[in-house]
């Protein structure tokens, strides 16, 4: 499947930041949200000053005009404190955070401390831009980070993290945390087991995916996994699902992105194998959960390989945005945003799901909504009937200097002249063929030099 990646957003210095674009950063949390991409916390280490650099400030990059906008100001302002690698979800306008890691950065700044996790949960208003900590009518699950957390229908299903394998709902409206299953035996092969920096997403109301991450074995490498796994909230169990022998997987990797297109399609992007030492990826998969196969997608100038990084869904055009990330081939660490647009098939899908500019926040899609949508796909759906008939037009222009060619020098065509015809016909040609070229593919334009030291 071929598709295409494009800067929307270039790389900016200073790495801090400033009045108009945020740092670079990773570990980030990030949600959609009516047509905008919303980032919060993170971390980055800020080379120049030789400091860590703790997140907790809130942006919108907006997908239309794409300009970002400052929309919190961070703790000093009511936000959480600054801290990396806690989930976030969108549900009923807010965007919802969860656990996460500060390195124990209020104790010690230089010297990193291991569990340093969270069990907090905080709701940021993204109509108000208030923070506000959720307070619990039940017992709660521990500590964690690095674990990943999915919204399914009313709840939000929460998913292991770093040396914990078990699988906990959340339900928004009374405030409750359920423990669906507990940490299993070590080696039980019927449950995805202890891990972390893995990724989830969901496509449907039955349940979720998960795909691959690490685990760490006392006295041994790290444990990198390439495997898929899916919990089913019928029958509350987890499977492993394996594509036909033979076909192609992704690599094991971890601090990798997975996000639901649609009900039937799941993209992985990125993350990085770490064991140790870590090589990141660019690559970008499609999980079709119809035919259970995965299929990478043939990607054009594909941003720097990178893990850590945030990637959200822009449904309503049928596209994906990227943001951040750390990467080491160049070593330096992001706040360009990237766009990939993907397959028309896929667009087309996505489009059609989302009613075409309905609120993401709210259930169905109906009236002005779903025709708005109707005619997304349906401009989408010209624009592929529009390069076909270029390429059919490119085909006769071929067809008609062959022709040409072999004309009787008798005829009109031999009296002007092939050495008159040919001209003409080629520029004629060559017109067509940049104009399917400008349609097709808009090449970014690289500038990493910006990033300095970072």
């Amino acid at each position: 499947m071929a598709t295409g990646w494009s800067f929307v957003a270039q790389q900016r210095q200073p790495v801090a930041g400033g009045r108009n674009f945020p740092s670079v950063r990773y570990s980030a949390s990030a949600v959609s949200y009516k047509g905008e991409m919303i980032v919060t916390h993170g971390y980055f280490y800020n080379h120049g000053l030789r400091h860590p650099a703790w997140q907790s400030n809130a942006w919108a990059f907006n997908f239309a005009s794409q300009n970002w906008r400052q929309v919190h100001e961070g703790e000093r302002a009511g936000a959480p404190s600054a801290r990396y690698s806690a989930s976030a979800v969108l549900y009923d306008h807010a965007l919802w955070m969860y656990g996460g890691d500060d390195g124990g950065h209020k104790k010690s700044m230089f010297n990193y401390i291991f569990q340093a996790w969270f069990d907090e949960l905080w709701r940021f208003d993204l109509r108000t831009y208030v923070w506000h900590k959720v307070r619990f009518n039940s017992a709660a699950p521990s500590k964690r980070a690095l674990h990943s957390a999915v919204v399914v229908d009313k709840s939000m299903y929460v998913y292991g993290g770093l040396e914990l394998a078990d699988t906990w709902r959340y339900d928004f409206e009374p405030s409750t945390w359920t423990l669906l299953i507990a940490t299993p035996a070590d080696g039980d092969e019927t449950h995805p087991g202890r891990r972390h920096a893995f990724a989830a997403a969901s496509a449907t109301a039955s349940g979720f995916y998960i795909y691959g991450g690490c685990r760490h074995v006392k006295g041994m490498r790290p444990q990198a996994f390439n495997d898929l796994w899916y919990y089913s909230i019928g029958s509350n169990a987890w499977s492993k699902l394996a594509p036909s022998a033979g076909m192609p997987t992704p690599s094991p990797r971890s601090h990798l992105s997975l996000v639901a297109l649609s009900t039937t399609k799941v993209l992985l992007y990125g993350g990085a194998l770490c064991i140790p030492g870590c090589t990141c990826h660019g690559d970008s998969w499609v999980w079709d959960t119809s035919s259970k196969q995965w299929s990478e997608l043939n990607t054009t100038d594909a941003p720097i390989h990178r893990y850590r990084q945030s990637l959200v869904v822009h449904q309503q055009e049928g596209a994906v945005y990227l943001y951040g990330g750390e990467s080491y081939r160049p070593y330096m660490y992001h706040n360009a945003v990237n766009r990939l647009k993907l397959p028309a098939a896929i667009a087309r899908q996505m489009i059609a799901e989302s009613g075409g500019g309905a609120d993401p926040s709210s259930p169905g899609l109906v009236g002005p909504a779903a025709a708005s949508g109707a005619l997304r796909v349906a401009t989408l759906d010209a624009r592929d009937a529009l390069a076909s008939s270029m390429n059919d037009l490119t085909g006769s222009v071929r067809q008609g200097i062959a022709s040409a060619a072999s004309v009787p020098s008798g005829s009109i065509f031999g009296a002007v002249g092939l050495t008159t015809v040919a001209p003409v016909a080629l520029a004629l040609l060559g017109l067509v063929v940049c104009a399917v070229r400008a349609r097709r593919q808009q090449k970014p334009r690289y500038n990493y030099k910006a990033v300095g030291g970072a």
